[in-house]
């Protein structure tokens, strides 16, 4: 049987920026993530003290992401129309 971890304990980006599939989205000992992963995916790693990468793959060390606090077309109108 395979099993998840689910780690709530990383809050915050580094910058508000989408990941690609199979991207490193948290380094391993950094209290930020790099990059939030796509909806359809999870920021798994083999264990608390190594790098993250987007996949699909749901079991493993998963980190949850939180949002970024404001909807996404919020964020990019206000690039865009500066």
């Amino acid at each position: 049987m395979k099993r998840s971890f689910n780690d709530q304990s990383v809050r915050g980006y580094l910058t508000e920026r989408a990941c690609w599939w199979n991207e490193i989205c948290k380094e391993e000992f950094q209290t930020q993530f790099r990059c939030k992963c796509p909806q359809w995916s999870y920021c798994r790693s083999p264990g608390r003290y190594y790098n993250a990468y987007c996949t699909v793959t749901g079991t493993g060390y998963i980190w949850t992401q939180p949002g970024w606090g404001g909807s996404s077309a919020a964020a990019a109108a206000s690039v865009a129309g500066t």
